[in-house]
């Protein structure tokens, strides 16, 4: 759920506001240069639903075959005691390395994807507080810990890196999870209706200040006071979203509209017969593995603009990161099949992830929940090149491993030898 979200968010958004009879994009130049017309938008959105369903298709009936071959290593289906202070260290160990270590090793070869596991290290602490919560039956620290990572998440990647699209993936994703333990009510639909309109809001009144807060974040004299000044106006000068105002749709259409680039890859295809990558960044993806550390001069950078530019026939600005997607990635390797085949096997893999994780945390098996889980979040990227998912999910395997190997060695579940096994050492701890 948490990817068809995310898919949804860069492909859905920009597809509806062209059903507004007012709205104009001729009178944004940018949006001119691009090419969001109606009917590449038309053609680019054809291509993401057919994705999307395939990827859906993928979950269901073929993540099952896979996830039945890496069960029956766990047929004995053992319960686990797990050690109730593991979720509350990753979280004290994600943020020391997200706020402490990573802004003085961010340059390093390699080592920047492997610190950014730190960001999804968040993630997993959370939700896995958020299930010791509901375990212990304590409903209260359930809402704290979902009240804390909707607040501070987006305000700590502003704040941090200049984005907010980060901090809203992972309150989203933690919000799947939480959907995934409580049974939804009624009620639960009309909030995140509510929510989804305060998260339109908060994204148009981003938008105007997002030049300014990168501006003092990206100088080489940044100022942290100066910084938190410009972060702070997205609350002063806070908009509520209006589909009256044409700025506000050209904000979305610019931002959340990657039907544009998948529209333009297919028109170019077409029109210019140019020969399909058959399968060359798929390939690419997968020497991304390679870290950059044992091999400095790796050609493939991920979000290059150069791979764009070959594909759409669209200029951008040298050294510019461009987030090609699945759906124009897939595309542009095979066409509309390479859309579909491609699409049932990250459905497929993902399945496996999410299973795999469940299946642990059931359990009782914490820790071998991180490892499956991890590495799925660093995969809730739909807007990014293969080369960074397959980079950010190696690299969180391995960032995880190593932790639960060195670190929380220690913290390791324990086997229940029999039923009336329930108290052990974890409780005077807990």
């Amino acid at each position: 759920m948490a990817y068809v979200i995310d898919m949804s968010l860069i492909h859905l958004p920009g597809a509806m506001i062209y059903l507004i009879p007012w709205y104009d994009p001729t009178a944004n130049s940018y949006l001119v240069d691009q090419g969001s017309t109606l009917a590449t938008v038309r053609i680019g959105f054809g291509q993401s639903v057919l994705g999307l369903w395939s990827f859906v298709v993928g979950f269901i009936f073929l993540s099952p075959i896979t996830i039945a071959i890496f069960r029956r290593k766990q047929l004995d289906a053992q319960t686990y005691l797990p050690h109730p202070k593991l979720p509350i260290n990753y979280l004290r160990v994600s943020l020391f390395i997200n706020l402490i270590i990573f802004p003085f090793a961010r340059n390093l070869p390699s080592f920047n994807a492997f610190f950014n596991m730190s960001w999804y290290l968040i993630i997993v602490s959370i939700s896995l507080l958020i299930w010791q919560s509901y375990v212990r039956g304590r409903k209260d620290l359930i809402l704290r810990w979902m009240q804390i990572s909707g607040v501070f998440l987006p305000v700590l990647t502003v704040v941090s890196h200049g984005y907010l699209g980060f901090g809203v993936r992972a309150f989203m994703s933690i919000c799947m999870f939480y959907l995934t333990v409580f049974r939804i009510r009624k009620s639960t639909y009309v909030k995140l209706l509510f929510v989804a309109y305060l998260g339109l809001s908060l994204f148009v009144s981003y938008m105007y200040q997002r030049d300014a807060i990168r501006a003092e974040m990206w100088t080489e004299s940044k100022k942290t006071v100066r910084t938190i000044q410009a972060v702070s106006k997205i609350l002063t000068e806070f908009q509520f979203f209006n589909p009256m105002k044409n700025e506000h749709l050209e904000a979305i259409d610019g931002r959340l509209n990657q039907n544009v680039l998948v529209g333009r890859a297919v028109i170019y295809l077409k029109e210019k017969n140019q020969p399909f990558a058959n399968g060359e960044t798929i390939r690419d993806a997968f020497l991304a593995v390679i870290p950059r550390i044992i091999w400095r001069d790796k050609p493939m950078k991920a979000g290059s603009g150069n791979l764009m530019s070959t594909y759409t026939g669209q200029s951008f600005a040298e050294g510019t990161s461009v987030g090609a997607g699945q759906v124009i990635e897939f595309y542009i390797n095979f066409g509309t099949w390479g859309v579909v085949i491609g699409f049932l096997c990250f459905g497929a893999l993902i399945g496996l992830l999410d299973q795999m994780a469940v299946f642990n945390l059931k359990q009782g098996n914490w820790q071998r929940f991180a490892f499956w889980f991890l590495p799925g979040m660093a995969m809730m990227q739909s807007g990014g090149a293969l080369a960074e998912i397959v980079m950010s999910s190696a690299a969180g395997t391995l960032f995880i491993w190593t932790l639960n190997k060195t670190l929380f060695s220690k913290y390791v579940s324990r086997q229940k030898r029999d039923e009336g096994l329930v108290r052990t050492t974890y409780d005077k701890s807990a």
